[in-house]
């Protein structure tokens, strides 16, 4: 007996599963994006202080263990010594190597670590000076494989363009004021939509100005919270400062619209102001840029602080999840990094995960949709983007 096979009856071949990586082996992920992990990086700065001018007196302090010193002269005064001072932190090698001084105040100077994510130890015991530390030093979160990221806001110096995981420090919250001109008996609308969800309506309030624009707003704001659902976005009556309705996302990155009419534009005059976003700091529709790609030139399952990542923009990715996936499940992203799990993905909603509306999952790990910590994520930028504009 001969057992012969066609060539068609063998079952194509997949790559292994492994989060950051595409899943078809021919996939060629034309949309890819290089970024730098900067993002929650801070340079330390301690501020040195003179507090007693004092003639022909030593002032000292180290940097790292080295001695930064300064003798002042005849008629000495606080910025003779600040300057004094920095010019003798620039004239010692081993310390401008590791802090940048700038003047603070008259009688103030800053070190400035030079690379963010470095810190350094500054030291002193002179009775004429003072330390504090103004800025603590921080080290961007590792940037893992098949994990969200997100772009940053570009600073002046930034040469490339800065990134990390989208976690929830990298966010505010997004704040909208709306103000109108209190005329009795004329009716407000106010509308607010979430972007997240497809920019659905998710509160309407309609009021007849009434009493006073206190009470009106007062009114406005309870209206609309009976109807905002958990994790949107909060209404509130700002106060005797004008008593403007002041509507804020209650998680760091959520972006929401809103509109605002009435019935008599010419005399209330209504307006809804965008007081804080929307922009790559209030909204992670705006921010997201993808899923950080496994590559097999970088060590370990992470891309260090202060290197570069690539982030995948197309194709079929897998990634981390918790939750058995079926096809067709949302995307919601984690962004609280108190458990170490931000940049995640999930199905299922909570208070400290958002939506990407327009991805998808495709499938769990095996064909039962059993969880296995990895599934399959449909993705497509351009459709998330699409909610953000």
């Amino acid at each position: 007996m001969s057992i012969s096979q066609m060539a068609h009856q063998i079952r194509a071949r997949e790559k292994q599963g492994l989060p950051g990586s595409l899943v078809h082996a021919t996939a060629s992920a034309l949309l890819r994006l290089s970024l730098v992990n900067l993002a929650s990086q801070a340079k330390q700065v301690d501020t040195i202080t003179v507090d007693t001018a004092a003639d022909d007196t030593v002032y000292t302090f180290t940097v790292n263990g080295v001695t930064v010193s300064y003798t002042s002269g005849t008629g000495a005064t606080e910025t003779t010594i600040r300057d004094g001072l920095l010019d003798a932190v620039n004239a010692e090698p081993a310390v401008r190597g590791v802090v940048v001084p700038s003047e603070n105040s008259t009688d103030a100077l800053d070190l400035t670590s030079v690379w963010p994510g470095v810190a350094f130890t500054t030291l002193e015991s002179d009775s004429n000076l003072s330390l504090a530390l103004t800025t603590s030093n921080a080290e961007a979160a590792a940037v893992g494989f098949g994990l969200a990221v997100v772009k940053t806001p570009q600073g002046a110096d930034d040469n490339q363009l800065p990134g990390g995981v989208a976690l929830d420090s990298l966010f505010t919250a997004q704040v909208v004021t709306v103000d109108y001109t209190y005329n009795a008996s004329d009716t407000l609308t106010v509308v607010i939509f979430d972007k997240h969800n497809g920019n659905r309506e998710i509160a309407r309030a309609v009021h007849t100005l009434a009493t006073s624009k206190d009470a009106s707003s007062t009114a406005l704001a309870a209206a609309l919270n009976a109807q905002l659902p958990a994790n949107t976005v909060i209404a509130a009556n700002a106060g005797a400062s004008g008593y403007e309705i002041t509507l804020t996302a209650e998680v760091a990155g959520l972006e929401f619209d809103v509109a605002v009419y009435s019935s008599d534009p010419g005399t209330v005059a209504e307006s809804a102001a965008y007081t804080t976003g929307p922009n790559l700091s209030t909204s992670l529709l705006r921010a997201f840029t993808g899923i950080a790609e496994r590559r097999t030139d970088v060590e370990g399952e992470s891309y260090p602080a202060n290197n570069g990542f690539v982030a995948l923009l197309s194709e079929q990715v897998w990634v981390y999840t918790e939750e058995s996936i079926a096809h067709g499940d949302p995307v919601y992203v984690e962004l609280d990094d108190s458990g170490g799990l931000q940049g995640r993905f999930y199905k299922t909603a909570s208070a400290t995960r958002l939506k990407l509306p327009g991805l998808s999952w495709v499938r769990g790990a095996h064909s039962d949709n059993a969880s296995d910590n990895i599934g399959v994520i449909d993705l497509s930028v351009d459709r998330v983007r699409s909610y953000a504009s």
